[in-house]
């Protein structure tokens, strides 16, 4: 999981160019297989830091709505309070993200964190379906072209141990060149990468 991965902040963005922070915990995984808690998640690491007002602008939702998926991060540790920063009510709390990208780890083998790991796989797709459908009805989509905004795909082959190998190098690239694209700055439109790879078990291309 990227922080897909998605403005105008009192600091930076965190910079990417770091290892993504491996993530083992079966309740951490378990809070993010939300759709709704990844875009919270997926808000606040695009934000660097940001208060509960700034996070809501930033994802286009009230504020009031983010609070419960707010505190459940809280709870099992994927963002923290950095600052209270002084209005003229009360301090609003600023939060950040534990950090600027995160990884399930891929050795964990536990069967109640594979069982959250499938939930979580679902709800990466049902809001990658979401923000299709959306970005279909925009009248500025481009489907083609070095502008291309929107894109949805699937293949299928057989792979070689050799090519496996060669595939993951280039989705690692990817996804690196991805992650550090919007460290030179504010400007453009936040994105969402998502991206899947499963053996096609018993069918036949």
């Amino acid at each position: 999981m990227r922080g897909t991965r998605n403005t105008n902040y009192p600091e930076a963005p965190m910079k990417r160019r770091t290892k993504p922070l491996k993530i083992s915990s079966e309740a951490q995984v378990e809070a993010i297989a939300s759709p709704m808690r990844l875009e919270v998640l997926h808000g606040v690491m695009a934000c660097g830091s940001c208060t509960m007002k700034e996070l809501a602008e930033h994802v286009g939702r009230l504020p009031e709505s983010l609070y419960y998926h707010v505190n459940k991060l809280l709870q099992v540790g994927l963002i923290k309070e950095v600052d209270k920063r002084p209005t003229r009510r009360r301090p609003e709390a600023v939060y950040r993200a534990i950090a600027p990208a995160l990884q399930v780890d891929p050795d964990e083998r536990n069967p109640g964190f594979l069982k959250a790991l499938a939930k979580l796989g679902a709800g990466i797709l049902r809001r990658a379906e979401r923000l299709n459908g959306a970005a279909l009805e925009r009248a500025d989509t481009r489907r083609a072209g070095a502008r291309r905004n929107q894109l949805l795909a699937q293949r299928s082959t057989r792979l070689s141990p050799q090519a496996l190998a060669r595939i993951n190098a280039r989705l690692d690239e990817l996804i690196e060149e991805f992650d550090t694209a919007g460290d030179d700055g504010q400007d453009g439109e936040f994105f969402i990468l998502t991206l899947g790879l499963a053996p096609a078990s018993g069918s036949r291309p």
